[in-house]
């Protein structure tokens, strides 16, 4: 039997999560590299140090092995694990052995510490590790901590966590909220977009007598917006194609509002012919929802965006097709202090200078958090309201303790029933769940 395995190693590369044979490791240049059973932990990361040219020092700070596993049909999967000590090395030559039929070498992933240059430039108080495991897009689970144990402070009885959470220490307001610009939130994050479709201008805000469309798409739009701006509903009595007639729900119960348009062939137009003047029904709950807001809506309203202003990533691979490179790009963008900026950027600088020449040629400010004018604030408040908004359906207009009842017991009776139910898979040995299983099944 040979006595030495062939490694195939990934460095400044990326992992990715979810492809057709599991996880999978990529990079621009992996190297080969021969070693034999009898290497130690340390000599292994020698070698490895010794073999990658860099013009930096660098120590290795973490290896993953990607290691298969057999599931139903006989088919394979790949899944990584630490390589921390000896013990670990040797399992992952055990399983080398084991599954050498199938495969013909050993597949690593490296990470190195940071350049002391790096350091210079964080906060004091920046967690290297953390951000390492961010950027390689990996979820890290203790070998450490026993689940059992972790279990055992979950609270299960909702009373008791309720009532540690009301003996809590009072909130403190955090220095930075003092010192937000409340009013950016109400301001236009896209102004040059706000006519990007063309629709008549409404005088005072309303249709008159008079009014011509483009077209009858041009109609609809116009009046889904009138109705979702003032806060009413209509609904459509006539859809033909010359005519389009539609009345208030509440028409004939205090409210006369309808309006009546019409093709004209000689104009070639639609054009209002009969309008009632505005709504004089009032809502009795005020909501952010709409039923005439729907994905066709939404979808018209973001097309001028993804059309005229694609996402950093896209471009950056157009321009240099160095797929490798997309999650730093990613995590520039995602940079949320100037120092993390700093850092993501001298790294791609590392990369080649090409990379930063090409970046610092767009705005910082149009693609990097670190530089939005705390515009991102109004953005988490939007996805706050549109999150509860939609959560809080079956709880409008109740109580504070019935809406506490409603939502924070409910949704600590189900993160501990899917908790459960996630524990029996994994003790059964299962790496999928149930639905999943299933499919593959029928499939």
């Amino acid at each position: 039997m040979d006595d030495r395995v062939r490694l195939k190693v990934y460095y400044h590369g990326q992992i990715l999560l979810q492809t057709s044979e599991g996880v999978k490791f990529v990079c621009e240049n992996p190297l080969d590299i021969i070693i034999p059973f009898t290497l130690s932990f340390e000599e292994l990361k020698g070698i490895i140090c010794e073999k990658i040219d860099s013009q930096t020092t660098r120590r290795v700070s973490c290896i993953l092995y990607r290691y298969p596993i057999s599931v139903f049909g006989g088919f394979v999967q790949f899944q990584t694990k630490y390589v921390t000590d000896e013990a670990s090395m040797q399992e992952m030559f055990s399983v080398y052995l084991e599954s050498r039929s199938r495969i013909s070498f050993i597949e690593l992933y490296i990470e190195f510490e940071q350049s002391a240059a790096d350091r210079d430039i964080e906060l004091e108080d920046y967690n290297s590790d953390s951000e390492e495991e961010f950027e390689s897009n990996y979820e890290v689970v203790d070998p450490g901590v026993d689940e059992d144990q972790a279990d055992e402070a979950m609270v299960t009885d909702v009373a008791d966590v309720a009532n540690a959470l009301a003996n809590q220490q009072p909130f403190v307001e955090p220095s930075f909220m003092r010192s937000l610009d409340l009013e950016a939130m109400h301001a236009l994050e896209f102004p040059q977009y706000v006519n990007a479709v063309e629709l008549p201008l409404l005088p005072n805000g309303e249709f008159t007598v008079g009014i011509e469309f483009s077209s009858r798409e041009a109609v609809i739009k116009a009046m889904k917006d009138y109705t979702i701006r003032i806060g009413v509903n209509y609904r459509v009595h006539e859809s033909e194609p010359t005519t389009f007639y539609a009345k208030c729900t509440q028409y004939g119960a205090g409210c006369d509002w309808l309006i009546k348009v019409s093709k004209m062939s000689r104009k070639f137009c639609w054009e209002i012919r009969r309008y009632n003047g505005s709504h004089t029904c009032t809502r009795a709950t005020i909501s952010q929802d709409h039923s005439k807001l729907d994905s066709n809506t939404v979808a018209e309203a973001i097309k001028p965006l993804v059309e005229v202003d694609p996402h950093i990533e896209s471009n950056f691979l157009r321009k240099f097709k160095a797929p490798y490179l997309q999650k730093l790009i990613v995590n520039i963008g995602y940079s949320r202090i100037i120092r993390e900026y700093q850092t993501r950027y001298q790294r791609l600088r590392e990369r080649g200078e090409a990379y930063t020449n090409w970046l610092d040629r767009i705005p910082r400010e149009q693609y990097a958090l670190a530089f939005d004018g705390r515009y991102r604030w109004g953005h988490m408040t939007t996805n706050l309201v549109e999150c509860i908004n939609s959560v809080l359906k079956g709880a409008r207009n109740l109580p504070v303790i019935a809406l506490v009842k409603a939502t924070f017991y409910r949704l600590n009776e189900l993160f501990t029933r899917k908790r459960a139910k996630a524990e029996a898979r994994i003790n059964a040995r299962h790496v999928f769940s149930e639905l999943v299983t299933s499919k593959l099944h029928a499939n």
